[in-house]
């Protein structure tokens, strides 16, 4: 007779609220999960809020993912819910996507991370997974922008990556 496994309960997973300095510019994010600590790997999947949202917005699948077992991160993006802006010239989302790194950096996150980016949040996932592409191994889009033309003035056309920050406040 074949045994039949039971699926492993979820667990409770305590979720954490820090702040931290991030290149000189205090940050707020979510952490919840397991960080490793045992012999199996873990599995990393950071969360990337769109724009006029917070890390908050995600608790709910942030909960039901570290209770499998998964470590998650939903940060603040810079200029968001407390965590500081960047400056003017890094406002764009290659900008934006250099802090992601800089955020996996300072946070001791050196493998290939799940990436969900929504909306805003989206098109910096975009940019890290393009220019990183060793630090990401999944990429999830969720109402993502991206991958646009921006402006069209004749024959010149601007892409979406050119389009900067405040102009997206702007037209919101």
């Amino acid at each position: 007779m074949a045994s039949t496994a039971t699926p492993e309960r979820t667990r409770r997973a305590a979720m954490r609220w820090h702040r931290r300095r991030i290149g000189g510019r205090s940050v707020s994010y979510l952490e919840a999960g397991s960080s490793g600590g045992d012999d199996r790997e873990t599995r990393t999947v950071v969360f990337l809020h769109g724009w006029g949202l917070s890390h908050r917005a995600y608790r709910g699948a942030v909960k039901r993912l570290a209770a499998m077992g998964v470590r998650v991160l939903a940060p603040a993006m810079p200029g968001f819910s407390g965590s500081a802006g960047l400056p003017g010239e890094e406002c764009t989302l290659e900008g934006y996507a250099e802090w992601v790194i800089a955020f996996l950096d300072e946070l001791g996150v050196d493998e290939p991370v799940l990436l969900v980016g929504h909306s805003f949040g989206g098109g910096v996932s975009i940019k890290v997974a393009h220019d990183h592409p060793g630090r990401v191994g999944a990429l999830v889009l969720v109402n993502s922008i991206g991958g646009a033309v921006w402006a069209d003035d004749g024959e010149l056309q601007r892409p979406i990556t050119d389009r900067p920050i405040w102009d997206w406040g702007l037209h919101l």
